[in-house]
């Protein structure tokens, strides 16, 4: 019986090189399952947020400020609540989902740094390490006697110079005690 073997074409060198650096960067860029593949995406900077009222007992009618302090990976920034320039939605805004609240004042928040943002390439104003806002409130007749869940959230963009997230919302929680 006879056998034909095929004839190799002759590869040229550059062709041959080309391949075996991308099967090499190939091997080297490959992820063994999903979970590796997840663990190595970029992972965004993150926030703690705490909430308290001061003072934590009131009567009806009588004043109070919800404080929210936020603490942020080292390296990393939020924007201010004041709008940094016209057409960009970067501004960090807080929502409160206590309907029973009358606020007696805007927000108040640490004073922002004024720096130049790596990803926007401009001047912006930003918060980094700690930030606390700060509101006051007069509590209504309408709150319940004992404790009342003040709840809310913080939307904001965390960065790092490198990259941005999309917008996040992060919740918070405390509580208010009425005394009659």
């Amino acid at each position: 019986m006879i056998v034909l073997k095929s004839v190799p074409k002759r590869i040229p060198l550059t062709t041959f090189l080309f391949f075996m650096l991308f099967v090499g960067l190939a091997e080297s860029f490959s992820f063994k399952d999903l979970k590796e593949f997840q663990s190595a995406k970029t992972k965004l900077p993150t926030l703690e947020i705490s909430a308290a009222t001061i003072p934590e007992m009131v009567k009806p009618g009588e004043k109070f400020t919800l404080h929210l302090q936020v603490i942020l990976e080292t390296g990393s920034h939020i924007y201010s609540l004041e709008e940094n320039y016209e057409g960009e939605q970067l501004a960090t805004q807080i929502e409160i989902n206590s309907p029973n609240l009358h606020p007696l004042s805007v927000w108040t928040e640490t004073p922002p740094k004024l720096s130049l943002d790596g990803v926007l390439e401009k001047t912006v104003k930003i918060h980094e390490s700690l930030v606390q806002f700060n509101r006051d409130y007069k509590a209504t007749v309408l709150l319940s006697p004992k404790d009342n869940e003040l709840s809310g959230g913080i939307i904001y963009r965390i960065c790092d110079n490198r990259t941005c997230s999309l917008p996040q919302k992060s919740k918070f929680k405390t509580s208010l005690n009425i005394k009659k």
